[in-house]
């Protein structure tokens, strides 16, 4: 779940003070002009505080993100695990793209990814990702995370057979709600009462 803000150090603090989630890891994006921040959820899954730090960068991701949060920090993007990401590229003839970024220990992490600019496009779509040899992304092993069942909910708006086709398989925590395309909020378990998150 990318969520976009303005200030990552701010952000990551009103999460961790409203909801007790607390940020392990994330960095710089190379050539991007974007960084972030990963903020366990529990079930293996994160919610992804992202910024645009380089206001000068003329990267898709930094372009679009900086419209997006025009009005505020808010929900920009839904990001789905492949079993296969080649299969998936293939069926919806999308472009598969390495992706890497530089932790602040100097560790860089890889994944590869498809579909991202449909996510930034009109019908703001999710995207998937694979991170090669692993069914994760690395920095969650061993962290401390929230008990219960993460993400339980996400709210996509759009066109629901449309958003059905994309995704290609049964994703419960998938919610279609119509109205415009985006994503209007997420409902995440962490093991005590449900917690939705929208704009703020």
């Amino acid at each position: 779940m990318l969520y976009g803000v303005s200030d990552l150090t701010a952000a990551a603090s009103w999460l961790e003070d409203s909801f007790g989630l607390a940020p392990i890891g994330g960095g710089v994006h190379p050539g991007w002009g974007t960084a972030n921040a990963i903020v366990p959820v529990g079930n293996r899954q994160y919610v992804e505080l992202i910024a645009v730090v380089d206001r000068d960068s003329k990267h898709p991701l930094a372009l679009a993100l900086s419209a997006m949060i025009a009005d505020g920090d808010r929900p920009v993007g839904l990001c789905l695990r492949s079993a296969d990401l080649d299969d998936t590229a293939r069926r919806l003839d999308l472009q598969v793209a390495d992706g890497a970024r530089t932790n602040p220990d100097g560790v860089q992490l890889r994944w590869r990814m498809a579909g991202l600019e449909v996510t930034l496009g009109p019908e703001r779509l999710p995207f998937f990702v694979e991170w090669p040899g692993r069914g994760a992304n690395p920095e969650l092993e061993g962290a401390v995370a929230p008990a219960g069942n993460g993400v339980v909910a996400v709210e996509v708006g759009g066109d629901p057979d449309r958003l059905r086709q994309w995704i290609g398989l049964d994703v419960s925590t998938v919610v279609p709600v119509g109205g415009p395309p985006g994503i209007p909020g997420f409902s995440l378990d962490t093991g005590g009462d449900a917690i939705r998150i929208g704009p703020r």
